[in-house]
């Protein structure tokens, strides 16, 4: 009860902060981007048989796997664990729980290396939208957000970018592997067909 009690109060209260406080440069990294991660972890986290109280671990790990973005956008997943530290601690929860949550966090550093069940789900709930409709949007914003903070691409390179992404990722759980896998290849192969086409791609 207290862990559910807790995501509550920590949900409402982050994301009305991310609202007012995460700067509109943060295009893919967004209020939006958080609350999309916390919906995946509980439909992963739940499709994986995990326990109550371990989705409720994730559903804390979700709200401030980004929030690092507020200080320092380059070490984020670090200043991400800080920012939970210091919040679930004025709050009561465990140290234990405390280092689980900013585990989850830390494997989230592109390239992903998740070290428990917890982190897999969590790394696969924050790359999810690659296998989704939604992946055009998500890339463009994506590289909105790097154009904002002074790294620009060419459409050709931008293709490139996000086809050795596409490539070099594989999800961790089985859930997340049979759901997106499928979508996320037909996005590869439209992205190599773009290659040398001279067109622009649909994700610019």
């Amino acid at each position: 009860m207290y862990l559910e009690e807790l995501c509550k109060r920590t949900y409402a209260y982050w994301i009305d902060f991310f609202r007012n406080n995460l700067g509109d440069n943060l295009r893919y990294h967004s209020v939006q981007h958080t609350v999309n991660v916390f919906q995946s972890c509980i439909e992963i986290g739940k499709a994986e048989g995990v326990s109550t109280d371990d989705l409720h671990m994730l559903q804390l790990a979700a709200i401030f796997h980004d929030a690092g973005f507020l200080n320092n956008p380059l070490d984020h997943e670090i200043e991400s664990c800080k920012i939970a530290e210091g919040y679930l601690a004025q709050n009561h929860l465990p140290l234990t729980d405390r280092q689980k949550i900013c585990e989850m966090i830390l494997a989230t550093k592109i390239p992903q290396h998740p070290t428990s069940k917890l982190g897999e789900i969590l790394c696969d709930a924050d790359l999810a939208y690659l296998g989704t409709t939604q992946y055009e949007e998500n890339a463009s914003h994506l590289r909105q957000e790097l154009s904002l903070h002074g790294k620009n691409f060419t459409d050709e390179q931008w293709i490139q970018i996000q086809i050795s992404f596409l490539e070099q990722h594989s999800f961790f759980t089985r859930y997340a592997t049979e759901k997106f896998t499928p979508n996320k290849s037909k996005h590869l192969q439209r992205l190599k067909s773009q290659i040398g086409s001279g067109g622009h791609s649909p994700t610019a």
